[in-house]
This record gives structure tokens, sequence and C-alpha cells, in this order.
């Protein structure tokens, strides 16, 4: 649940939200790059609107923009990264209109930590590229929740996860990092799905790195995860693949 809510009184008629005040400097400290009002509002959620943490935050993403450049990323320079299906984005949505990404830690197949995370990236940049595109008018209100159609829902399948085949830790790391700091709340939740033991020494080294929303927002599912209340109240399972925990056949 990627909200923020506003604390203290409501404001007067006429006067401005504590939210809309702090939208307001932050716009205006990065005027020269006019990015939508959504973009800002998300950074400023993610730092529960404080503007001296956003600005930061916020040249930090445009900073890792401008080096990553994910727009210049081709399916073909990474073609390679696909074959097993370790990371993909599912064509559907689930009840809350939130768009499906797939990380399968077990169908690891290369080595290249730089090109495992362009494959990451160019996935997210994919499942936000069928969203609505966003408007560059000026908001009147900053609005105190991320509404669901601006995130994502991340399944992470542990098929065949081992110690073998498990990313080393500063590959885990910078995917946090990547979901967490660059894409701020784009995550609406991460559901695990039969995480198995040796998952757990991991979690233990990663956990201290996740701040406290995006914790908040990750659901370990137990290993009879099919029959989970959690994924019933997510998907319609004739949508969800079975070696998702749903009813259907779509690999």
């Amino acid at each position: 649940d990627a909200t923020t809510v506003s604390s203290g009184p409501p404001p007067r008629p006429g006067e401005k939200t504590k939210e809309t005040l702090a939208l307001e400097k932050v716009r205006a400290a990065f005027a020269e790059y006019d990015l939508p009002d959504q973009t800002y509002c998300r950074y400023l959620r993610a730092r529960h609107w404080d503007v001296n943490k956003a600005i930061p935050l916020i040249q930090n993403y445009l900073d890792w923009r401008a080096e990553m450049k994910p727009e210049s990323i081709k399916w073909t320079d990474i073609a390679e990264e696909f074959e097993t299906g370790k990371v993909f984005r599912l064509g559907l949505m689930d009840f809350k209109k939130r768009h499906v990404v797939i990380l399968r830690p077990g169908m690891q197949n290369t080595k290249n930590h730089s090109q495992q995370m362009k494959q990451l990236v160019y996935t997210m940049e994919s499942a936000i590229a069928m969203k609505p595109k966003e408007s560059r008018d000026r908001m009147e209100v900053a609005p105190v929740r991320t509404p669901a159609s601006e995130q994502l829902i991340v399944l992470l399948d542990f098929t065949g996860y081992t110690l073998r085949n498990a990313p080393p830790f500063k590959t885990s790391l910078e995917t946090l990092k990547i979901l967490q700091d660059y894409y701020c709340e784009r995550l609406g939740e991460a559901l695990l799905l039969n995480p198995p033991g040796v998952f757990r020494f991991l979690w233990k080294l990663i956990r201290p790195f996740i701040d406290k929303r995006t914790l908040k927002k990750i659901n370990f599912l137990p290993r009879n995860f099919k029959e989970s209340d959690l994924l019933k109240e997510r998907f319609d399972l004739e949508d969800l693949d079975a070696s998702l925990g749903g009813t259907g056949d779509h690999p």
C-alpha cells in the first residue's frame, strides 16, 4: 500500500495543503527538467513530503537516468537475458489495475551484472509504457496517495532457486535500489512465491537496506501459495498461469 496519510488539521478554504506546497518547491527546484507533477509527487511521498530529503532523491534519479539511458536500451542488445524467462512483463493487470512484472531468480542464465540490470530496467520501462501517459499540466492540489494506476505488482517466483544459481549480493542490492530509489512508488506490492530456506540468508543481508515503506509492500507467500487468499484477492486466477498460482495455461 503506497500511501501517506496527511497529518494535521485540514486546510482552510483557499489555503494550500502542505503536500501542494512541497510539490511547488520541488517543481521550482527542477524547473529545467519539467518533469510531470506525478513524478515529483511519487518522490515526495517516498520521503514523507520532506522537500529536503526528496530533492537529492530526485537528483540521483535524474543522474541515474542520464547514465543508464533507459530509452536507449534495445531488446536485441540484451536478448540473451530473456532466453530463460527470468524477468518479463505479463500482459495482464491485477484487480487494482496494476501491471505485473515477473522475476524468476532460479532461472538465472548469465553472470553479466550490467546486462541483468539493463534487462530489469527495460522490463520496468515496458510495463510503465503500458500505463496512461502522465499529464504535463500542473496539479492544483498534490494527491496524498499514489494511484494504483501508477503502480506495478511484482511476483517473485522462486522455482528452481538454489545457492548455485542465486544472484550475487551485489545484483540483489542493485535490483532493490533500482526498484526502491529510481522507480519510487512504482512498486505497489511484491509477492514472494514460496521462497526457499536458502533465500532466508540473503533476506537477512538485504533487509537492512530496504526502507520501511517498501518493506510494508513485501509479502511472503507460503509453500501452498497456490491456495493463498492473497492471490485470489489480487487476480482472476483463470488469467494467471498455474506456475504462478493461477488456474490458466499462460507460459
